[in-house]
């Protein structure tokens, strides 16, 4: 599995562009919302329980290798699994998790999950994107994601 993160200032124009896709389809998510619109709105509201934060919204796909396919319970797990090991979820302690919502696509060779997420947790803390990318690889190279 390939990870890639972008960190961007908003969330709308991410929101819309997943949401867009054809066959798009929500497996996953920790906020209400259906629509980029409403997403957009709940996603904002992390936004603003912490002005420091400037790129507040994480944009992680995960992509699985070419004519793989995951059921969309599993991928979730996988999701799931991810944002933990990144430091957006915590299983023990809800203030430390963070407001998401998880797209799949099924539009190229490689199925792939788009992850969009506010930086800002709960409790209003920041998550860390220090040695991210790294943390990434480590993740998707662990036996439970591959």
């Amino acid at each position: 599995m390939l990870a890639v993160i972008y960190k961007k200032p908003k969330f709308l124009k991410t929101l819309q562009y997943v949401l867009g896709k054809v066959g798009a389809a929500i497996i996953g998510k920790h906020i209400s919302g259906d629509s980029p619109d409403n997403l957009n709105k709940e996603l904002l509201e992390s936004k603003n329980t912490n002005h420091r934060v400037k790129k507040h919204c994480a944009h992680l796909i995960l992509s699985l290798p070419k004519h793989e396919n995951i059921d969309d319970l599993t991928m979730n797990h996988i999701t799931g699994d991810f944002l933990e090991s990144m430091g957006y979820r915590n299983s023990n302690d809800i203030t430390q998790n963070v407001p998401f919502v998880a797209v799949r696509h099924h539009d190229k060779e490689h199925e792939h999950i788009h992850i969009i997420a506010s930086r800002i947790r709960f409790n209003s803390s920041c998550v860390s994107d220090s040695w991210d990318y790294l943390k990434a690889q480590n993740t998707t190279s662990t036996a439970r994601l591959k």
